[in-house]
């Protein structure tokens, strides 16, 4: 069980690295559809262990698939990596189905997505059947990301969120208005990425804090 010491071995978010700089990359991430739900404000809240089931149970990691398949049938669907927490706009177009997949509610709510297999399509991605489970078309997105080893804590979440905006300051990049706008409101500016299950050693765990750019 290879995962266990922290090997990746499921596919994962697709994305092209633009710019390597001291600390950090920029990159552009293509296309695709998530599967969200609502989570808590913070990475430590136990709520989130209660998303990650949903999202869990309509892939179908966790018991039977809870989705249905456009045959009307339940499909097992293969997990990807990263599982990403994030805050949703109140401009972000949305494309929602009652499926479980990646959930952003408007305004200051937040939300934890699944990336679905990137042959999945918002037309034939099966449909969750827990209607707090959504399915949601992902734009193309630039971002900038910085990688980190370990726990991800909360502390430690908004600790590299901002040893990341401090080195995009520095390297003079523009962020897109809603990140400016949410620094400025002091709301929650970026998002957190998880690459490895609940039994990886904590020590070899791989995470990630991203700030979109556009």
């Amino acid at each position: 069980m290879l995962s266990l010491f922290g090997k990746i071995n499921v596919e994962q978010a697709k994305y092209t690295t633009e710019e390597e700089y001291d600390k950090f990359s920029i990159r552009t991430y293509k296309p695709a559809v998530a599967v969200v739900t609502d989570c808590p404000a913070t990475v430590d809240d136990h709520g989130n262990k209660e998303s990650f089931q949903r999202l869990a149970k309509y892939i179908g990691v966790i018991g039977k698939p809870q989705n249905e398949a456009p045959d009307g049938s339940e499909e097992k669907i293969s997990m990807t990596a990263p599982v990403i927490n994030t805050q949703e706009e109140n401009d972000l177009e949305r494309v929602e189905l009652t499926a479980p997949v990646m959930n952003r509610s408007a305004g200051d709510s937040h939300q934890m997505a699944f990336i679905l297999p990137s042959s999945y399509t918002i037309d034939n991605a099966p449909k969750p059947t827990d209607l707090r489970v959504k399915l949601q078309e992902i734009p193309q997105q630039r971002k900038a990301a910085l990688s980190f080893s370990g726990t991800c804590s909360e502390d430690t979440a908004q600790e590299m969120a901002h040893k990341l905006l401090e080195g995009i300051r520095k390297e003079n990049i523009p962020l897109s208005e809603s990140t400016e706008r949410k620094i400025g409101a002091g709301e929650r500016f970026f998002e957190v990425a998880r690459y490895n299950p609940p039994w990886t050693i904590p020590f070899l765990r791989t995470n990630e804090v991203l700030i979109p750019l556009d």
